[in-house]
């Protein structure tokens, strides 16, 4: 249980970071336009 709690912890940080690295290259283009 406490293995599944870590990997569930692990797909939401790699989820986050996903949406951050495309709200960051969102905002460039959005600059850069």
């Amino acid at each position: 249980m406490h293995i599944v709690f870590r990997m569930l912890s692990n797909h939401n940080l790699f989820v986050e970071l996903c949406i951050l690295k495309h709200f960051i290259m969102g905002t460039k283009s959005y600059i850069g336009a």
